[in-house]
């Protein structure tokens, strides 16, 4: 007899020890628990393959001799999962494509932005004497304001986002405000972990990372989590379920928000995005399956203007108060010319209801971003681009006839360039002045030249423009013109 049939007490022990050890796991990791069986009730395919690994068990362990009726079901699983799993990704995108409207009316107009790349990388460089680790990444635009707003991280092992920091417009310092108390994060840990904390709120409620932000509500951060749920049958989609707003003290769920109620996006940036891509599945399965139909963004690896953030940029509209993601478009293969701009509501949500995805199509299609990029430089050969350091940012469409691109050095806008349809462009200021325009073949058409630095000469800002440096840049800057007097000085003595 085995020490476990002399000793029931091993058994007892045993057992507590097991139940003990499972219960821990699932205090520590629920939320792990609970993504893993949405996302297995939420497949076909692992829902079927379940199904057939657990008849082949039962069958193995009824009738030891029917190795032929196992097979059988194990060869059913192996041809099931791939087909299951091709049928899947089409059904969710054919219920995700009912968003999608296309139209040829204009798209709205939008208002600038100071470029998202521009914004993150800044945070830290002008956040004073802030301690934490900087979430770039979280960086959000916020329409009501014209602010980008960053959540920090407590410095630890068991951390989460203890402070905001927040920069304004045409402002060199930061504003900063404290949560009551610190909210869960990305792989954050026990307590802190965004996941976990979800799923206290709601088992059934998901959310990506990236769609994640925080704000300044009088002084106190406020985090707002845009969340998901699955819905359908025998092959689930993703819908809006909402969001979640933690303050460090409480979580709320709220299924709706009207346009206006929070300052940033409380539409899922993530779901909009798997909206557009659902434009493959507009023409069919095999459209889909061999590329041939739908619609791509801009991204061209990290040569473009927009790389690293593409598609889905919040602007605010012109006409209303209102904020929209907006992303330009070409069409699925090779052409990397923008044929349309894709807009959708970002600042509603109502639980279980996608928001219209709206396809503007072009009357005439625009330049790759690529090849835009290259013109603008050779078009403003002066303002010398590679010696003080420029690089072109973010292609907004504006409006349906100018859109709108950001030259920037480091973390600072220096200026704008609006291109037109037909490829025309003009240089201008951040505020708006002209400097110089150049018609679609890049001859000089007018503008204000005089002011421009000549080829070998740095730009020097004057006036409100230095307020817009960091205290680096305005450093490199000093140190600049103390070598030009230096020069200047040394030439006029020879």
């Amino acid at each position: 007899m085995s020490d476990y049939g002399r000793r029931p007490g091993l058994w007892v022990g045993g057992t507590l020890a097991t139940l003990g050890s499972g219960l821990l796991f699932y205090w520590a990791f629920h939320g792990t628990v609970y993504a893993v069986l949405r996302t297995v009730w939420a497949s076909t395919m692992w829902k079927t393959l379940i199904v057939l690994v657990v008849l082949a068990v039962v069958s193995a362990v009824v009738s030891p001799r029917s190795g032929g009726r196992l097979g059988v079901l194990l060869l059913v699983a192996v041809v099931a999962a791939p087909v299951l799993g091709v049928w899947g990704g089409y059904h969710r995108s054919r219920q995700l494509s009912e968003s999608i409207e296309i139209t040829e009316a204009a798209q709205a107009g939008y208002e600038w932005r100071i470029p998202w790349s521009v914004a993150a990388n800044s945070a830290p460089s002008r956040a004073g004497s802030v301690t934490g680790t900087f979430d770039e990444k979280s960086t959000t635009f916020l329409p009501v304001t014209g602010a980008y707003v960053t959540p920090v991280k407590a410095k630890g092992w068991i951390k989460g986002f203890d402070q905001i920091v927040v920069q304004t417009p045409g402002e060199n310092r930061v504003d900063v405000c404290e949560f009551d108390a610190q909210v869960p994060v990305h792989r954050g840990w026990f307590q802190y972990n965004l996941r976990r904390a979800l799923s206290f709120v709601g088992g059934d409620l998901m959310a990506d990372p990236d769609d994640v932000w925080a704000y300044c509500e009088q002084d106190k951060g406020q985090m707002v989590v845009p969340v998901t749920r699955f819905t359908g049958f025998p092959e689930q989609h993703e819908v809006p379920a909402g969001v979640v707003v933690f303050d460090g003290r409480s979580a709320e769920l709220r299924k709706q928000v009207k346009a206006g109620e929070l300052p940033g996006p409380v539409y899922p940036m993530s779901l909009a995005a798997k909206q557009r891509n659902a434009s493959h599945a507009l023409n069919g399965f095999a459209d889909r399956l061999f590329r041939r139909s739908g619609y791509e963004t801009v991204s061209e690896g990290d040569d473009g203007p927009d790389a690293g953030n593409e598609s889905e940029l919040l602007l605010k509209r012109t006409d209303t108060s209102r904020w929209d993601y907006v992303t330009a478009l070409t069409p699925r293969g090779t052409s990397k010319s923008v044929v349309g701009v894709a807009t959708l509501a970002a600042d509603e949500v109502h639980a279980g209801k996608l928001n219209k995805l709206t396809v503007h199509r072009m009357e005439a299609a625009r330049q790759g971003n690529v090849a835009l990029s290259n013109a603008i430089i050779a078009a403003f050969p002066q303002l010398n681009w590679n010696a003080n350091q420029l690089s072109l940012r973010e292609v907004v469409p504006t409006s349906a006839g100018t859109w709108t691109a950001s030259i920037t050095k480091s973390t600072t806008v220096t200026r704008l360039v609006e291109i037109a349809a037909d490829g025309a462009m003009c240089l201008t200021e951040v505020s708006g002045r002209e400097i110089e325009c150049v018609d679609a073949n890049g001859a000089s058409t007018g503008g204000d030249p005089a002011e421009e630095p000549s080829d070998g000469e740095t730009p020097v800002p004057s006036g409100e423009s230095l307020s817009g440096l960091s205290n680096q840049e305005l450093a490199e800057l000093q140190q600049e013109v103390a070598a030009e007097v230096a020069r200047r000085l040394a030439a006029s003595e020879n």
